[in-house]
């Protein structure tokens, strides 16, 4: 019999590029809402999502003793919970929202990470490590991922390949909880053309952000012409010097430039229409 991967970073990275695609494709936002609701509502759902989004998002710890102290403070986060509760949940979770569809995470590197996460858990769990040759193993995977090297802007995009941040999916439930709690309506297609930008491969990032730059010094030039406060045209300058900055586009974090040139061409798109 196939074992079924009951791990919930895995689950969790599957569910929202499935619900996500869903998201974009047939206007389903409920489906993302309720996923939301469902592990806000679920105390070991919960717990769950804090421990891997600390882990993987935490910036890297310069000394081991506070990279050890920081994951003992996460897992005792989910001190108290029995383990058979915390599988049978996360296989009610992956049943109810994506069934039988396979599960890993966004990246390779993440399964090794997230699996660790998982072993280190139900070790703190158990009272009896089952195997602890395993459980060292594990320990180490994720003290290296809180003593990495920082990475050089240089490596920023060679580290995201095939790996999209965590913002992405944040950015895909915040705007779908938006829309549906304020306005029970779709995404703009503003918001469609981003999403897809974030979730796109190749240079389709790249002409997107030259694009985005290009709509946001046309309407600061727009702008600038009528603009009589000395302290707003000083603001407006800055921020097209800022945009025009893009030197070495590819040393940057192209996910986050595209939603910051987004929010911007937004915001300025609203006073020139005010």
């Amino acid at each position: 019999m196939k074992d079924i991967n009951l791990n919930f970073g895995c689950i969790r990275d599957s569910i929202i590029r499935i619900l996500g695609s869903k998201f974009l494709n047939e206007n389903d936002e409920k489906s993302v809402v309720n996923f939301i609701k469902e592990v806000k509502n679920n105390p070991i759902l919960h717990k769950q999502f804090l421990i891997y989004k600390s882990i993987e998002g935490c910036k890297p710890f310069e000394k081991e003793r506070l990279a050890e102290r920081f994951l003992n403070q996460n897992l005792k986060l989910i001190q108290g919970v029995d383990w058979n509760s915390v599988l049978n949940e996360n296989k009610q979770i992956r049943k109810k929202f994506i069934a039988d569809s396979h599960v890993e995470s966004n990246g390779s590197k993440n399964n090794d990470l997230f699996n660790s996460i998982h072993i280190l858990m139900e070790s703190y769990m158990r009272p009896n490590p089952s195997n602890v040759a395993e459980d060292q193993k594990a320990y180490e995977i994720v003290l290296d991922h809180l003593t990495r090297k920082v990475v050089n802007e240089n490596d920023k995009s060679k580290e995201k390949t095939d790996n999209p941040h965590l913002l992405n999916s944040d950015f895909i439930l915040k705007i779908a909880v938006n829309n549906f709690n304020q306005r029970f309506e779709h995404l703009n297609e503003g918001e469609k053309e981003v999403f897809k930008m974030l979730i796109a491969e190749g240079d389709h990032k790249d002409n997107y952000i030259e694009e985005l730059k290009g709509d946001i010094l046309k309407l600061i030039n727009e702008k600038l012409e009528n603009e009589q406060n000395g302290s707003t045209i000083e603001v407006l300058q800055e921020c097209r010097k800022k945009v025009n900055n893009t030197e070495g586009i590819s040393k940057i974090d192209k996910d986050d430039i595209i939603l910051e040139f987004f929010e911007l061409k937004e915001a300025l798109s609203n006073k020139t229409s005010e």
